[in-house]
C-alpha cells in the first residue's frame, strides 16, 4: 500500500466496508459537520495550547482555533454558519482554561509535568512506525504526560462528552494500539489516562422578580453563582448552605486511568489490528455494506449509501453533500 494506515482508518472499515470505502478510496468528506465534532476538535486545540503554555513554558500561538481552520471551514461552511462557529471557539478557549486548571497544570501541586520526544514536546504529539505492507501507522497522540510522583509516562486522549461515559478507557482499542507503537519508538508507556470534558459553560442563575436569587438547580458552580449574587447586590451567606451543596454535585471533568499488561497490548496490536491492515491492504477483498440501525445512523455517508441502494442520484449526492479530502 502507497501510503500510510491509521487506528481510524481500521475502526472505520470494521464498521462498514462501504463507508471505508468513500473516505479512504474515493477520498470523500462529508459537507455537514455535525456542531459535537466542532466542539470537540476546537477544545483539543486550546487544551493543547494550555498544555504547551503551563507545562512547557512555551509562547502561545496567539492563533485561534477558528483561524487556524479557516481554509478548511471556507470549503465547508455556508455564511451562516460563522456567528454558530464563532460562539464554538469562544466557549471552547474558555472550557479548555477550566480543564486545565482543574488538572491544576504548571502549578507546583499539578501531578503531570512535562515529556519530550526527540526534544520536541510531546503534545499533539503525530508519529508514523513501520507497519508491514503500508507506508506506516501514523496517527496523533493528544498529550504524552510525565507523573511527577515517579517519573513514569502517560499517553492522554481528551474527549468531549455532554454525557459522561462510565467508560475508563479499558475498551478503547485505539490507547493500547498507540501504547505499541510509543514502545516501538522507546517510549515505556506507563499507562493511559482518558480525560472527559463536559464542553460547556457553567450557567448562570436567574434573578426573580422579586429581587431574590433563583434556587433552582442548573449546571452551574458556586464560583459563577457568587458572582451573580454580589453583582445583584445579594449576600453569598444567605445562599451557600443551600446552593454549595447543589452545585458540587455537577461534574466538569473526569480522569480515568487505565495500566494494561504487555501481554494484552501485544494481543490487542496482533489479533485485532493487524488483521484489519491485512484485510484493508488485500486486493481481493469485497466491499460490502454493513446495514444496521446503530451504524446508519451515525454515518456521514448514509445519504450517498442510501442513493446508491435505492436508485437515487448518487452522483448529484456526491457532488452536493461531500468534497473531495485534499492530499
Amino acid at each position: 500500500m502507497n501510503r500510510t494506515v491509521s487506528f481510524s482508518e481500521t475502526e472505520s472499515y470494521h464498521k462498514c466496508r462501504q463507508a471505508w470505502h468513500y473516505r479512504y478510496n474515493e477520498g470523500l468528506t462529508p459537507i455537514d459537520v455535525g456542531e459535537s465534532l466542532l466542539v470537540g476538535s476546537a477544545v483539543h486545540y486550546y487544551l493543547a495550547e494550555e498544555i504547551r503554555g503551563r507545562v512547557f513554558n512555551l509562547p502561545l500561538t496567539q492563533t485561534s482555533w477558528l483561524s487556524a481552520n479557516q481554509d478548511r471551514y471556507d470549503d465547508l461552511f455556508f455564511s451562516e454558519m460563522e456567528e454558530c462557529l464563532v460562539e464554538i471557539d469562544e466557549v471552547a478557549r474558555k472550557v479548555a482554561a477550566r480543564a486545565a486548571d482543574w488538572l491544576a497544570l504548571g502549578s507546583s501541586c499539578g501531578r503531570w509535568g512535562p515529556c519530550y520526544v526527540n526534544g520536541k514536546p510531546a503534545v499533539e504529539y503525530e508519529f508514523v512506525t513501520k507497519l508491514k505492507g503500508t507506508l506506516g501507522f501514523k496517527g496523533v497522540i493528544d498529550w504524552i504526560a510525565t507523573d511527577k510522583t515517579d517519573g513514569s509516562l502517560w499517553i492522554f486522549e481528551h474527549k468531549t462528552h455532554r454525557t459522561f461515559t462510565v467508560e475508563d478507557g479499558a475498551d478503547m482499542l485505539q490507547l493500547p494500539i498507540y501504547q505499541h507503537a510509543a514502545k516501538q519508538l522507546g517510549l515505556d508507556i506507563r499507562g493511559t489516562a482518558v480525560l472527559q470534558i463536559l464542553p460547556s459553560l457553567p450557567e448562570r442563575p436567574k434573578l426573580n422578580k422579586n429581587g431574590t436569587m433563583s434556587r433552582a438547580q442548573i449546571r452551574s458552580d458556586w464560583e459563577t453563582y457568587k458572582t451573580e449574587l454580589l453583582s445583584a447586590g445579594l449576600d453569598p451567606d444567605d445562599y451557600k448552605d443551600e446552593m454549595i451543596p447543589k452545585l458540587e454535585g455537577v461534574e466538569w471533568f473526569r480522569l480515568s486511568k487505565t495500566i494494561r499488561s504487555s501481554a494484552e497490548i501485544e494481543a490487542i496490536w496482533n489479533m485485532i489490528f493487524l488483521p484489519a491492515v491485512k484485510d484493508i491492504c488485500d486486493k481481493r477483498k469485497r466491499i460490502v455494506r454493513s446495514r444496521s440501525s446503530f451504524n446508519c445512523a451515525r454515518c456521514d455517508y448514509r445519504r450517498l449509501c442510501e442513493a446508491e441502494l435505492f436508485g437515487g442520484d448518487a452522483d448529484f449526492v456526491r457532488k452536493t453533500h461531500y468534497l473531495e479530502r485534499r492530499s
